[in-house]
């Protein structure tokens, strides 16, 4: 048995705390979790503003640009420097210093070479499907070889990112589930079909705009209302597509929703959709859907997706086949045989990812380790 033992944890990240994105949500639980279990908790990342929301020291340590990748907005760290790096370490002290990756050379690979005095862990978060993408995760995997190799334990955070990292860095790693917290909201009596996320290509929601038109007579007849929650560089384009396809009246784009919004959105629904077509090495936002215990969650058929969704067929759809796409809508908006064994399903299948569930092991991972 390991003794637990009061830790100095550094979770190192080469994007800002200042977006939602997955990794920060991840960051933020398990974080939070860790600091409540008495470690001491850290944060080395790229340009960070405010990060009053996570429970620690933030160390913000270079400047940051904004790219394109993966089909959606990601933040790269510029060079950061050994004076910044060597002070940061020096106040933490960390025993464990806990990277996500893939990771820069310029940030946290400069970080991981001065933390000597540090235990390392790394997390694979990421899939691909891009031609780009995937040259990029090769030249990145040749060029970190040492880099890793001065790692102490490597995880993943699901089947799609072991399968990354075995393929572009040629490491393996041990599945270390994404962690979420279960939402706090009463279930709501609402026909709405609802859509939750970044409006981004990859996300697909011009396909399920296509299939919402494809049967808009029977939608208004059963009084469903087409929900699309959350914003990205696309919204302007699907709003004119919603009213090309002639169903900018029963669609109704909210914008981006606040934290503390989220649940109450995802409760007020019958069905909620996730139809990325790739890209996804995960999906919390699959399981803080389930969690809210009202609505039935349907999602793309991609790797990622396929990880959380591991049950039913009826939980996944080839957002593309647009045919199928609608036939499916219709059949989890009026089979309610059918809908009380997918929300039987998910009601113990987001408990697997609760982080009251996987923080343990999470953390008797860095006693091991430290």
């Amino acid at each position: 048995m390991v003794k637990n033992r009061s830790l100095s944890i550094a979770y190192l990240f080469d994007d800002s705390l200042d977006r939602p994105d997955g990794v920060q949500q991840y960051l933020k639980t398990v974080s939070s979790w860790m600091a409540g279990r008495g470690h001491k908790i850290s944060f080395f990342v790229g340009e960070t503003k405010d990060g009053s929301d996570f429970d620690g020291t933030v160390f913000s340590l270079a400047k940051n640009m904004s790219v394109n990748a993966n089909q959606n907005r990601l933040s790269i760290p510029m060079y950061a420097s050994a004076r910044k790096i060597n002070s940061a370490l020096a106040k933490a002290k960390p025993d464990i210093v806990h990277v996500q990756m893939p990771y820069s050379p310029l940030m946290s690979g400069r970080v991981i070479a001065r933390a000597k005095h540090s235990k390392v862990i790394g997390s694979f978060h990421i899939d691909v499907d891009s031609k780009i993408q995937k040259i990029g995760s090769r030249v990145l995997g040749g060029l970190q070889l040492r880099n890793i190799k001065r790692m102490d334990k490597i995880l993943a955070v699901s089947d799609a990112a072991r399968a990354y990292g075995l393929k572009y860095f040629h490491v393996d790693s041990e599945v270390s589930p994404n962690v979420f917290n279960p939402a706090d909201s009463q279930p709501m009596d609402s026909n709405n079909l609802t859509y939750f996320g970044r409006l981004v290509p990859r996300k697909g929601v011009a396909y399920l705009l296509r299939a919402v038109a494809s049967i808009k007579s029977e939608l208004i007849a059963r009084g469903v209302k087409l929900v699309i929650a959350g914003a990205g560089l696309q919204r302007a384009k699907l709003e004119n597509l919603a009213t090309k396809l002639d169903i900018a009246d029963i669609t109704d784009f909210k914008g981006y929703i606040e934290s503390k919004d989220k649940s109450k959105t995802m409760a007020d629904c019958r069905l909620i959709v996730f139809p990325a077509t790739g890209g996804e090495s995960f999906g919390i936002v699959l399981l803080e859907a389930m969690s809210v215990e009202n609505p039935v969650v349907l999602a793309g058929d991609n790797v990622g997706y396929r990880h959380v969704m591991n049950g039913p067929e009826e939980s996944l759809i080839d957002p593309k086949d647009i045919k199928s796409f609608a036939s499916r809508i219709l059949q989890l908006l009026d089979d309610q045989k059918l809908r009380d064994k997918l929300l039987d399903w998910q009601s113990y299948r987001y408990k697997e990812f609760d982080i009251e569930n996987v923080g343990p092991k999470l953390e008797q991972i860095y006693q091991s380790v430290a």
